[in-house]
């Protein structure tokens, strides 16, 4: 049974996987990218800026932002290799609302 609501931050758990699957043999641990959709870029958002030095780079795509963690978001990833992609006609997760993320 899943213990998440979209909009609960995504659980400690997952860095500690993601730390994990880094750390084995054949992964190179230099190129390990986070990408989600939607929610999913919400949650990779969130995830990088828990753990930036985990991830190669950060890539949400039509994402979405807790407005309240945008300043937090904004200062944990500023030396991070971040590629957003969004559509400026989004109604669902409006550009605007996104944009001063990166801005």
């Amino acid at each position: 049974e899943c213990e998440w609501s979209w909009n609960q931050s995504p659980m400690p758990w997952v860095i500690e996987l993601a730390s994990l699957l880094r750390a084995v043999e054949f992964v190179d641990h230099r190129r390990v990218y986070l990408t989600g959709c939607s929610m999913g870029g919400m949650s990779a958002w969130e995830l990088a800026a828990m753990s930036p030095a985990l991830f190669a780079a950060v890539v949400p795509v039509a994402a979405h932002h807790k407005e309240h963690l945008r300043a937090h978001i904004a200062s944990r990833l500023a030396a991070s290799v971040v590629r957003v992609f969004h559509a400026a006609v989004d109604d669902t997760c409006p550009l605007r609302k996104e944009r001063p993320l990166w801005d």
